[in-house]
């Protein structure tokens, strides 16, 4: 089936045809398949494997392995299957369909998978001090998601196996391709994020939104920007800033848990600057807004004596 956008479908039909031409000459020359029968079909327009053959896609196989997980709480077995997962993961689902919003759902489902698996496997990883493999995993992760928050860790366990002038080669590596990363965004990071702010993971906190790095949150906030084009729909930009003279590390603190008890769990944010937060409310309108607003100011956070003077700013997508 010809799927798309585009007005010229009959471009999209030349196309595909062309790719079966293709196919098909591929898989005359595949050992184990018999001469003489079409193994790619057509009927109708729609093309379909003639012969019965056992087809099993990455994604496919990521899907049973991690349901499979969820009843292996430990172990040997937990471990291997999380160690497959992380090899069959090779990057985005599906990058030339990134407009299609059903592909950004999967993708994201699938990062988030990948990411807890990797989280995971790093966990066992260093309490078995086998830092080879972590930093092998990390590798990977950080290649795939170059500014993500695997370069810092690969950086750590390098130092802690004292291997110190390749954890400064890295660390240069990741400061230049952050520092090219901003220039191509137009502006430079405020500050460098502490060391002791590590990224949660998608649904790491049930019903708590997703905490990320600022260069996430630029690329979460490109791919919600085309959705929000396409289907006319809302989105509310949130900037937090801390006025006053309160300790500033303690009120980020303060602002930061208030963020995690308020806000949902579709809503992304990232620290912006030394006293200011930033938040991408999916689905918000000026009125909910607002609403969103009052709560955080309302929100008495437990067992804290300090009052932290907020200034909070609305804009909309």
């Amino acid at each position: 089936m010809v799927s798309g956008r585009s007005e010229d479908h009959r471009k999209q039909h030349n196309n595909l045809r062309q790719q079966m031409r293709t196919l098909r000459n591929l898989m005359k020359h595949l050992p184990g398949l018999p001469e003489g029968k079409l193994v790619v079909g057509t009927s109708r327009g729609i093309y379909y494997f003639s012969l019965d053959y056992p087809v099993e896609t990455d994604t496919g196989r990521i899907d049973r392995l991690y349901q499979k997980m969820r009843d292996v709480t430990g172990g040997d077995e937990r471990k291997e299957i999380l160690q497959e997962i992380c090899r069959l993961y090779t990057g985005e689902f599906l990058p030339a369909l990134l407009g299609e919003e059903w592909a950004i759902v999967e993708g994201a489902r699938y990062q988030s998978i990948y990411f807890s698996c990797v989280q995971e496997l790093c966990g066992i990883f260093e309490k078995e001090e086998a830092y080879p493999e972590l930093l092998a995993l990390c590798n990977e992760a950080g290649r795939i998601y170059p500014y993500s928050q695997w370069n810092q860790m690969q950086i750590k366990y390098l130092i802690r196996q004292r291997r110190y002038e390749e954890s400064v080669k890295a660390f240069e590596k990741t400061a230049e391709d952050l520092e090219d990363l901003y220039e191509g965004l137009g502006r430079h990071p405020l500050e460098l994020t502490s060391s002791q702010e590590e990224s949660r993971l998608p649904n790491g906190g049930r019903g708590q939104p997703y905490y990320c790095s600022y260069p996430s949150f630029v690329d979460i906030y490109r791919v919600i920007s085309r959705i929000i084009e396409r289907s006319q729909s809302q989105a509310a930009l949130l900037l937090c800033t801390i006025a006053g003279e309160e300790p500033m590390v303690r009120g980020m603190e303060r602002l930061k848990a208030r963020l995690d008890q308020v806000l949902r769990s579709s809503d992304i944010y990232t620290r912006y600057s030394a006293n200011q937060f930033v938040a991408l409310l999916p689905e918000t309108g000026a009125e909910d807004g607002r609403k969103v607003v009052e709560r955080l100011r309302r929100r008495q956070m437990p067992e804290e004596t300090l009052e932290v003077d907020v200034v909070f700013d609305l804009s909309y997508v």
